[in-house]
């Protein structure tokens, strides 16, 4: 028996320290019937766990939660779902509100929003960190947002506090139990909305905290360690966020921790180099916007690679080669939203990114829908990344898309490549081409009832090998291997992908 428990021990320390696939299950969605004047309506969530094979969007029951904006969840070590919350409250794995969390995040804002409308509207406002050396305690890390008056007694809102709530999941018969709430990590500061990120720190036990002051070139970074949050320090560097932002973007470390990137439409990109040991910031980086359209929603990720990082702005997606001199030599355009609507009404384009187990960038749309994109391959260089628009949703999600750091930083792989991938694409015009045979060995045929504007054959190394204005193409002399077609219309452009004998 001595043995047998010793086994048993030791699997569970090798489930701890290296599966940590606490990011395994994504809950995310909308109320089930809007009805502002009877708030109190059963709700639907989609719901993606990536144990399962192949991965697919799920349909969970109908629960009493406003899932707004503001997203996160947590497994354990092994990928078993423990709860999820809306910056509000907590729900358990029964979908059941945990023990003592009602009340997150106190205020007249969540006074408002939390009790009768939609949750927390702040895009990347939590995130939840296991606590070092410990599988039972998580800390939930959120941004407070209020309304106060100013030194002018005029009425001010925004975020003013970083706050934090400890999980216990031995508590409640393993559902678990909030036992403490609303920890100040910072007070009384003016925050940028969103942004808020973690990466392990050095040793890959410790965890720092990373957001920025509003309207200055400040970062805030907190150690947690198995005692708690130790230490806050602030760091002047680079350019404060431009007073336009409002929280429309988003932030993130590379895998590996080394880089931190923050874009927002209108400010246009940042990028950092991270000390692990020290947290600190050094090396900054600006790049424009290349898109100038006027539009809120963006969002930023790297690939798993680390080679390479994206960006998101409404209607187009952009790939920087990290490997090149300058961001802007890097830059090149992979996407181009389809224009198509939902509903006949809300833009199904490109809003925030995460890199998911999978190996993959997935892409949320920003308001209502039921659509979703992903970047199949982002550690290729190019359109070769292959972007896939219109992944179809059980149910209509509000925009938001739950924040995940990489727990497995210093302890395995970043992903798993042999994840089996979704299948349900939503049918849309990208599915309105033909393109055959396929394989080939020489001419092939491209169909669609759309006017076909141009068309530029890649290759797998991200080179353009032929470009043609004519449907039928004679790629005879191309040499065998993988080749990307992207087809230009005056409304966008789709890729398809073509093996050549």
């Amino acid at each position: 028996m001595k043995k047998l428990l010793l086994i048993t021990v030791v699997l569970l320390q090798v489930i701890s320290v290296f599966a940590q696939k606490h990011d395994y299950h994504w809950i995310n969605g909308e109320w089930y019937e809007r009805n502002f004047d009877d708030y109190r309506k059963s709700w639907n969530i989609n719901h993606l766990d990536f144990n399962d094979k192949p991965i697919v969007f799920k349909s969970s029951q109908e629960i009493f939660f406003y899932q707004g904006i503001t997203n996160a969840s947590m497994c354990d070590a092994a990928g078993n779902f423990l709860f999820f919350t809306n910056g509000c409250l907590i729900k358990n794995k029964m979908l059941d509100t945990m023990k003592n969390s009602v009340g997150l995040n106190p205020g007249l804002y969540s006074d408002h929003n939390c009790i009768k409308y939609w949750g927390y509207d702040i895009h990347q406002g939590v995130v939840i960190l296991p606590m070092p050396e410990n599988n039972y305690n998580y800390y939930l890390i959120s941004q407070r947002k209020d309304i106060w008056r100013d030194e002018n007694e005029q009425i001010d809102r925004g975020v003013n506090a970083l706050l934090y709530a400890k999980v216990d999941m031995s508590k409640d018969g393993g559902l678990g139990e909030v036992v403490e709430k609303n920890k100040f990590i910072i007070k009384d500061e003016k925050l940028d909305q969103g942004f808020l990120t973690a990466v392990k720190h050095a040793n890959n036990q410790d965890w720092w905290v990373l957001v920025s002051a509003k309207d200055k070139n400040v970062f805030y970074r907190s150690l947690l360690t198995k005692n708690g949050f130790e230490r806050t320090e602030s760091q002047d560097i680079g350019e404060a966020m431009c007073p336009l932002a409002k929280g429309t973007g988003q932030a993130c470390f590379s895998p590996d921790g080394t880089k931190y990137a923050r874009f927002t439409p209108q400010c246009g990109l940042q990028l950092f180099d991270f000390d692990r040991s020290t947290g600190l910031l050094s090396n900054p980086r600006n790049m424009e916007n290349p898109n100038k359209d006027y539009h809120i929603y963006g969002g930023v990720a790297f690939s798993p690679n680390g080679r390479f990082l994206y960006f998101s702005h409404f209607d187009k997606i952009y790939q920087i080669d990290l490997d090149e001199n300058t961001l802007e030599e890097g830059l090149v355009e992979v996407a181009t939203w389809d224009g198509t609507l939902f509903n006949d009404y809300f833009p199904t384009a490109f809003h925030l990114m995460q890199l998911a187990p999978d190996c993959r960038i997935h892409i949320n749309m920003p308001g209502y829908g039921k659509h979703w994109h992903i970047i199949e391959h982002p550690d290729e260089k190019g359109i070769a990344c292959d972007v896939t628009q219109h992944i179809e949703l059980p149910n209509t999600n509000r925009g938001n898309m739950p924040t995940f750091p990489n727990y497995r930083l210093g302890t395995g792989d970043v992903c798993d490549k042999n994840i089996v991938k979704t299948q349900n694409v939503f049918q849309s015009n990208s599915n309105d081409v033909g393109i055959h045979p396929n394989p080939t060995s020489e001419t092939i045929h491209i169909q669609s009832s759309r006017k076909i504007d141009n068309i530029l054959v890649i290759n797998s190394i991200g080179q353009l090998v032929l470009e043609s204005k004519s449907t039928d193409m004679d790629i005879s002399s191309l040499p065998s291997g993988i080749y990307f077609f992207e087809i230009k219309f005056d409304f966008g452009s789709v890729v398809k992908k073509v093996v050549k004998e």
